[in-house]
């Protein structure tokens, strides 16, 4: 199973448009895929003001709290207030959402973002330690700790600390196994975050 790690530690930040955050990439596909041009992609912001979030024309996002409080409204609809641990959400990048944090603060997020018609992701939250279920049928599968933390899988103990990711683009099976070393980094109960990636012509299982 060939595995890669991406290390929090030296991770390249950019700046928004707006200048209003920072976004640093976990993994793209086709691996050095810009914004225009990516088929999935999985990254870290930090939102320093509230504001409008980009607009992404074809993209579906999921979206959840790493640290802080940011309160979310689309269209108008009622605001949605997120914070460590209680996400994530699923959205549309093409419909119009505001996003406001507390005057002062900050907060940061884990994002995917899917081509309409390519990709469907699936993020689930890791609140206790022990066996991870992974569903076989994901065409690439990233682990994003959150704390000081092992994974094991077939044999290999890979150790990770806050926001280190780690990704394998093959189907796998069976299950991975977590264990926290360390406190957690802010979240809540969620220690590890579990991204799988499907093409659109398959569908996660419920």
């Amino acid at each position: 199973m060939a595995m890669t790690l991406h290390p929090a530690k030296g991770r390249p930040l950019s700046a928004w448009k707006n200048g209003k955050g920072f976004t640093s990439e976990l993994a793209v596909f086709p691996r050095g895929a810009d914004l225009e041009t990516f088929g999935w992609r999985v990254s870290i912001a930090e939102v320093k003001e509230s504001g409008p979030f980009s607009n992404f024309p074809g993209i579906d996002r999921s979206l959840a709290v790493l640290e802080g409080t940011l309160t979310l409204r689309f269209d108008g609809a009622d605001a949605i207030p997120l914070s460590a641990g209680n996400g994530p959400i699923a959205f549309a990048g093409d419909i119009p959402c505001m996003a406001a944090i507390k005057g002062g603060g900050m907060a940061k997020d884990l994002n995917i973002m899917t081509r309409r018609g390519q990709f469907v992701s699936r993020m689930h939250p890791v609140t206790a330690d022990g066996p991870v279920p992974i569903l076989p049928e994901a065409c690439t599968t990233l682990f994003v700790a959150l704390c000081h933390s092992t994974l094991e899988m077939d044999g290999s103990v890979i150790a990770l600390e806050p926001l280190d990711a780690v990704s394998n683009d093959e189907p796998m099976t069976g299950e991975a196994q977590f264990f926290r070393t360390r406190s957690v980094h802010g979240t809540g109960p969620v220690g590890l975050y579990v991204i799988q990636i499907f093409a659109q012509r398959l569908q996660p299982s419920a």
